[in-house]
């Protein structure tokens, strides 16, 4: 529901995380193997989200084999919608 630490994030995984208050996980799905993944779902069903809702989206990945810091996932950026 909200940007953590205005935005700026806090340190989380091998990464930031950007996105907090009442997170839930919207679905899992598998990358391909240049990394990239698409969801199949309908965000704004599955988000409970309604007309005026500003909410904050960030994706959180496991990173087994390239883990920088050792924790094996990281986040992408955050990402802000105005519904």
């Amino acid at each position: 529901d909200n940007q953590i630490a205005g935005g700026v994030g806090i340190s989380f995984g091998d990464g930031l995380r950007c996105a907090g208050g009442n997170a839930i996980r919207l679905e899992i799905v598998m990358a391909d193997a240049a990394g990239a993944c698409q969801t199949s779902i309908d965000i704004h069903a599955a988000g409970g989200i309604s007309a005026g809702d500003v909410k904050n989206y960030q994706l959180w990945y496991s990173d087994p084999t390239l883990s920088p810091c050792g924790f094996l996932f990281n986040l992408t950026n955050g990402l802000q919608i105005h519904w």
